[in-house]
């Protein structure tokens, strides 16, 4: 995680993400962002392309004795791919007869949501 971490602050070094809504619920607290950068090292080995992004996403912690016990995030990982540049090849559209149901790539960061 500390790497990853790492790859992305070098990567989008004038990255700023600010919380636009929080939330809670019993053990859970939930909170919006919005995220801007501008593609400037090195990522995913890929050179950068010096473009901006803006991506809004949230998280969702469960919290047991003032403790994050468990947290899992989500933002479209599709849509920040192609503000920065970098091909997206999106899953085919899933047929059944009678009914079309497109599907969409959403980044995920790890954790469970079950209770």
């Amino acid at each position: 995680m500390q790497s990853m971490l790492c790859e992305f602050s070098a990567a989008f070094p004038d990255n700023i993400t600010s919380p636009i809504g929080h939330y809670s619920d019993g053990e859970w607290a939930i909170l919006e962002w919005i995220g801007t950068g501008t593609w400037k090292g090195p990522f995913l080995g890929r050179a950068p392309s010096g473009q901006a992004f803006t991506l809004r996403g949230c998280g969702f912690s469960r919290v047991v004795g003032g403790m994050i016990v468990e947290q899992r995030g989500y933002w479209g990982r599709a849509t920040w791919f192609e503000q920065i540049g970098i091909p997206v090849s999106m899953p085919k559209t899933l047929e059944r007869p009678g009914r079309h149901v497109a599907t969409t790539a959403v980044g995920t960061s790890t954790g469970s949501l079950s209770r």
